[in-house]
């Protein structure tokens, strides 16, 4: 089945944040070798993965642009750290879906955690590890965090991929906190 691209008006049916073509674009220009040597059904799929990977990422600012529409972005009332509306899909989300597409094909980027990752010790053989007791339980892919940082609600400055449990905070605040320029 094609993928079908959100094109920026909010499509009830878009499964990707990104084409085959603009990904293979993408990384054409990082160098990144590894994503050409896929099958184009396996970049596809790939691609779905990303957009649902970013899509249960984080809670983002703003509103959807519509509800009926299938994915995260397009937002309306979206600003980035300038105080410039944003419209359409976001560079910025583009480019993270692109990563983590990459990411997505060699490895899930949804991982089950046993007790839900919440290790305090584990030693094999002479190696040991220990986690901060503030540690995210899965693998935090970096370089997606910071590219949708901007657009992303956030909870002293953090964000956390599927699994990840926030420290206990007070009660969360309904839409609209800090999701416009110059709020404090």
């Amino acid at each position: 089945m094609p993928l079908i691209v959100e094109d920026g008006t909010g499509l009830a049916d878009a499964e990707s944040y990104l084409s085959v073509n603009q990904a293979s674009a993408y990384h054409r220009l990082r160098g990144n070798a590894a994503w050409e040597d896929l099958d184009f059904e396996v970049q596809e799929q790939a691609l779905r993965q990303a957009t649902a990977y970013i899509d249960s990422l984080q809670r983002y600012k703003a509103s959807r642009l519509k509800p009926s529409q299938a994915l995260e972005f397009p937002r309306t009332g979206l600003f980035d750290w300038s105080g410039y509306e944003v419209t359409g899909v976001p560079k910025r989300v583009k480019d993270a879906c692109a990563e983590l597409a990459l990411r997505a094909a060699s490895t899930s980027l949804f991982t089950d955690l046993a007790r839900g990752g919440k290790v305090v010790s584990e030693s094999v053989g002479p190696i040991s590890t220990t986690y901060a007791d503030d540690a995210p339980t899965g693998t935090v892919y970096t370089v997606a965090v910071e590219l949708l940082k901007p657009f992303a609600r956030s909870e002293a400055g953090r964000m956390g991929g599927p699994g990840w449990t926030p420290p206990a905070v007070a009660a969360a605040v309904s839409l609209g906190v800090h999701d416009t320029p110059g709020e404090v």
